[in-house]
């Protein structure tokens, strides 16, 4: 899918954007929900258990990228958010910038 630009130019959609298409919004919250969920299954998947020290103990031996950027655990850190992922933006017309 492609998205048409100032003038007639055409740029890929972003995963942003296909969301927006097909479904008819977005939300910041979705891409932490979807990585939580995805996190939470496999690390059932991988335990062979449900049970919550099993999942927790396979969560913190994880390094990966999800969609909200890469996750890290460890046992002093437990969201797994690596600093340089998080950062505070600003907009001017459609370009984001990061402050800190």
């Amino acid at each position: 899918m492609f998205h048409a630009q100032r003038g007639g130019n055409l740029r890929p959609l972003g995963r942003r954007d296909r969301q927006i298409q097909q479904y008819g919004g977005f939300s910041g919250f979705a891409p932490y929900a979807s990585d939580a969920l995805t996190l939470i299954a496999d690390a059932a998947r991988s335990a062979g258990s449900v049970d919550h020290g099993r999942i927790r103990a396979y969560l913190r031996s994880q390094v990966g990228e999800g969609m909200a950027g890469p996750y890290a655990f460890a046992p002093s850190r437990h969201s797994g958010m690596e600093r340089a992922s998080l950062g505070v933006y600003t907009v001017d017309n459609g370009a984001w910038t990061r402050i800190s």
